[in-house]
């Protein structure tokens, strides 16, 4: 095996430079695949959408935020939220972990550091070789090799490697152009190598350059031929990646060389929804900026999808400016479809109020049903957005419209523990014993969460506490049933039935049983017949 061979497969110039690294070990063949661990590993975060200073580098945190901050969601709820919580940050490191400089760098952070690990590499290079001289690599000897790393590289383009498989994840082309490298990325291509190869995922070097950016290589790769439309596995073109990542620039060059704006990927979204999710504004007016554009465009899930179109999506995020622009350009204010049913909805959920007050100036109906909260004011009500809520309800918004999975706005915000907003909805004639809905009324939820303020304004307003119906029968049931004995002490004291029958477990004293919950049992047999205390105290 001669010595080009031994670097091939030897010589992994690249490690990782953040410290206490789980892989630290590990050594990398490129930048791309060391940039992408450090992206991945290092600087990936999970944020909260409604509670901006909350990030975590875990999960599982956020998933133990949701369920203590937000705890109105269903589980459904909370893994669509924590597909769209997750992110990557930028490296904002200023100082080199090698020569300890602090910048601005030249050429920026990443390839300063990187300089430093090929320079370092190249003690494992000979100065001098035969092509055909069998050697052994280790012989180097700690020799510094004549050229940098970058010019052994390129002298292996010259071997035999021209013929890359679509399976090969390091190539010196793909690298170069994921990092801008104009000069590596001319010479590349002049020694012939193929500009439309692609790696295991599908992605050509024009892909990796317009996703990061890179105006002069995407320029250049154009000029050799690369193809706009070549799709990743994903269905991603360049044009989809620029636009996700807001390059202005790429973006307005791909489309004067004739990239396709309509291109839909695997899911069915286009350049312009991806645009519109991340809020990139200038990219959005570009795309725009055509007849040939579809601003209704739905992807393929238009009824359970995360995103389902650009206004759409544009209303989840909080995107007022980017909204107005849709909505310009004709895009349906009503249009129905996804998790939340249509834009005013999404938007309402996220407690995005500049964005509703546009949707709602632009004629969007208040009380359109669909969705998983089956309006707009349940979608407010269920995460307290009591502005919002307010501003539904001067638009109009019926406050006993039935839908959703909670049935309506009193039963969701109940079950979500919200005080001020059940007031609200009370002050403006809420049908306090309003049936329907996974817990059958207000009462019956909220004592299922054990929100005891607002269990007490509910009875304090008249709520009836034996009413029947929900998946646990009664309020005392499903107080009974998650051991919440102060609401359970609550519901007696105003002489709720003990021996109501229904629901899950029949009545309250079967439901604390079942659980184990032999307080609440106690509590309920002082209250009730004797006879039936020594079958329920041996179930226990």
């Amino acid at each position: 095996m001669d010595v080009r061979e031994h670097i091939r497969q030897d010589l992994q110039p690249y490690v990782c430079t953040y410290e206490q690294c789980p892989d630290a070990d590990r050594m990398y063949a490129s930048r791309h695949a060391w940039l992408e661990h450090e992206r991945l590993v290092h600087r990936r975060i999970w944020r909260c959408f409604e509670h901006r200073s909350f990030t975590s580098t875990s999960k599982d945190s956020l998933l133990q935020h949701f369920q203590d901050c937000h705890k109105g969601l269903d589980g459904q709820q909370i893994e669509n939220l924590l597909d769209l919580a997750e992110m990557t940050v930028a490296d904002d490191r200023q100082t080199c972990p090698f020569c300890y400089s602090v910048g601005p760098f030249d050429k920026g952070f990443c390839n300063h550091v990187a300089f430093h690990q090929e320079q370092l590499a190249t003690f494992a290079v000979p100065r001098n070789f035969d092509s055909n001289e069998e050697t052994d690599s280790g012989r180097a000897d700690g020799i510094r090799s004549a050229g940098s790393l970058r010019s052994v590289a390129l002298d292996f383009s010259d071997g035999d490697d021209s013929d890359v498989s679509v399976n090969k994840v390091d190539n010196p082309l793909l690298d170069a152009a994921g990092v801008g490298d104009e000069t590596v990325v001319r010479l590349l291509l002049e020694k012939g190598t193929e500009c439309e190869l692609k790696d295991r995922n599908g992605m050509t070097p024009l892909a990796w350059a317009a996703k990061s950016g890179h105006e002069a290589v995407v320029l250049l790769l154009l000029e050799k031929g690369a193809g706009c439309e070549s799709k990743d596995r994903n269905g991603m073109t360049p044009l989809a990646w620029a636009a996700e990542n807001g390059h202005e620039a790429v973006v307005k060059l791909l489309l004067e060389k004739g990239a396709e704006r309509e291109s839909t990927d695997r899911d069915g979204q286009t350049p312009l929804l991806w645009a519109a999710k991340n809020g990139h504004e200038a990219v959005v007016k570009l795309l725009l900026g055509t007849d040939r554009v579809d601003v209704n465009s739905k992807d393929k899930y238009p009824q359970t999808g995360r995103y389902v179109n650009a206004l759409y999506v544009a209303s989840l995020e909080g995107h007022g400016k980017i909204v107005q622009m849709l909505l310009d350009r004709h895009a349906d204010v009503n249009a129905q479809g996804g998790v939340y049913g249509n834009a005013l909805q999404t938007a309402s959920f996220g407690g995005h109020e500049k964005v509703v007050r546009i949707l709602l100036i632009r004629g969007a109906d208040v009380n359109t049903q669909g969705g998983s909260h089956g309006n707009a004011l349940q979608a407010a009500s269920s995460r307290g957005h009591e502005n919002v809520v307010q501003m539904l309800l001067l638009c109009g918004a019926d406050v006993n419209a039935q839908g959703g999975k909670y049935g309506n706005a009193l039963q969701t915000a109940s079950f979500g523990g919200y005080q001020n907003v059940v007031q609200i909805l009370l002050d403006r004639g809420a049908d306090i014993n309003a049936q329907g809905g996974k817990y059958g009324n207000a009462l019956q939820a909220a004592s299922f969460r054990s929100h005891e303020k607002v269990v007490q304004i509910l009875l304090d307003r008249g709520a009836d506490f034996n009413t029947e119906g929900g998946v646990y029968g009664s309020a005392l049931q499903a107080a009974s049933s998650r051991d919440h004995r102060k609401v359970v002490q609550m519901l007696l004291d105003r002489g709720a039935d003990i021996n109501a029958q229904g629901g899950k477990y029949g009545n309250a004293l079967q439901a604390a049983s079942a659980n184990g919950h032999e307080k609440v049992v106690q509590m309920l047999l002082d209250r009730g017949p004797r006879s039936c205390q020594p079958s329920v105290v041996n179930s226990i």
